[in-house]
């Protein structure tokens, strides 16, 4: 069962806490290494992987280093305008690097993240 109690949702049996948050302020909490969503909950973050709607577009490398892939039209792998230019936009900001999308499997299997 849950309560909704101003823009964060809290589970009974304290199994998480999300805030609702603004699409800067959940880049911000990937880079912090924090739980975050948007209102909508299309872009969000466990503080490890960043998703835009439900394609992983960020991931924290074993360092803590933040890696954006560039899922837009002018990197060559376009998902939609909102992933562009809502979600990919702000994680830019806090990414260590953005690399092109092509890479993601075989950097994922080098630093074995799932």
């Amino acid at each position: 069962m849950l309560h909704y109690i101003h823009k964060q949702t809290i589970t009974l049996n304290k199994e998480r806490i999300m805030k609702r948050v603004s699409n800067k302020k959940v880049a911000q909490a990937w880079a912090l290494g924090q739980m975050a969503s948007n209102h909508g909950d299309t872009f969000r973050t466990n503080g490890y992987k960043l998703y835009s709607y439900n394609a992983l577009i960020g991931i924290t490398l074993p360092d803590n280093s933040k890696v954006l892939f560039e899922y837009t039209s002018q990197g060559g792998f376009f998902l939609s305008m909102t992933t562009s230019t809502k979600h990919i936009s702000p994680a830019r900001n806090v990414a260590t690097m953005v690399v092109t999308p092509e890479i993601k499997e075989s950097l994922m299997r080098v630093h074995n993240i799932k």
